[in-house]
């Protein structure tokens, strides 16, 4: 099955925007009625540790947990990159490219906090339990009370 999620957070918490949905191969897309969380975040950054996310629907609930396989650094696609912006027109025949090590030696750089986390994910859908491979994607900036951020870019304790 598929699923796809949105969460999107003031600081002190408050929700402003959520959506989830689950898409199985027997029906349609299925919307939840509610999308909830848990995360745990990688001492020294603001990457995933550990992360939790509950769907309920009007007949069903899904929990899938993700334990991460690697960090992808979406600054290597150009987002947040000073030089080569994603979508950013160079011209014609411009080429150029970034190496850098994983996990990269300052993952607090505004330009190395966004990520996409390859996972496992261990779903259990109303008892029964199978597990896969996910990707959770994560821009977390700023102050977020729940997880003890204070500042635009602080790392989690």
């Amino acid at each position: 099955f598929g699923t796809m999620f949105d969460i999107n957070e003031y600081g002190d918490g408050e929700r402003w925007h959520h959506s989830g949905a689950v898409l199985d191969g027997t029906e349609s897309v299925k919307q939840a009625w509610s999308v909830e969380y848990d995360v745990e975040w990688l001492a020294g950054t603001r990457h995933m540790r550990s992360f939790q996310l509950r769907y309920r629907f009007k007949d069903e609930s899904i929990t899938l947990d993700f334990e991460p396989i690697r960090h992808f650094q979406m600054f290597g696609l150009g987002y947040m990159h000073p030089e080569w912006t994603h979508g950013g027109w160079k011209g014609e025949l411009v080429v150029g490219g970034d190496r850098f090590a994983l996990p990269v030696e300052n993952p607090m750089a505004p330009h190395h906090v966004h990520v996409q986390t390859l996972s496992t994910v261990t779903c259990n859908r109303n008892g029964t339990t199978s597990t896969g491979i996910g990707i959770l994607e994560t821009l977390v900036m700023g102050p977020h009370a729940p997880s003890g951020l204070t500042e635009l870019f602080d790392p989690a304790k």
